[in-house]
């Protein structure tokens, strides 16, 4: 229950921090060390609550840094984000773009609809 509590109260940081820096600096949730804050670190015959002889293996577990990020992964996600944003700035001139074309075309209709009506009286009177 502690454990659990104390993930969601990680987890909530992490994601308001992601979230202020735009995910730049996503750190995952490191369940290791979730779990040893929540036994209170070693005892005093230096082993956890729970792994009795197996803490050696256990704590240097925890010690490979869990937020090391692949740098060209990053970049990548850079990249990718720069490419969305170019295509939405590009779907966004291409449907200004069409909706003026739009507008032309019903102006031209309305004009021609407007030169056959014409046209349609001037013959009308005619005969």
């Amino acid at each position: 229950l502690k454990y659990e509590q104390q993930r969601q109260e990680v987890q909530k940081s992490s994601t308001k921090e992601a979230s202020s820096a735009n995910d730049s600096n996503f750190v995952p949730i490191n369940d290791n060390d979730i779990y040893l804050e929540v036994v209170g670190g070693k005892n005093k015959k230096g082993n956890v609550y729970g792994l009795g002889s197996l803490t050696n293996k256990f704590m240097h577990s925890t010690r490979i840094p869990t937020n090391r990020i692949d740098m060209s992964m990053v970049q990548q996600i850079k990249e990718m984000r720069e490419t969305i944003d170019k295509l939405n700035n590009e779907l966004q001139e291409n449907t200004a773009k069409e909706k003026s074309l739009e507008e032309k075309v019903v102006q031209l209709l309305r004009n021609h609809e407007e030169q056959s009506d014409h046209i349609r009286q001037q013959n009308e009177k005619m005969e």
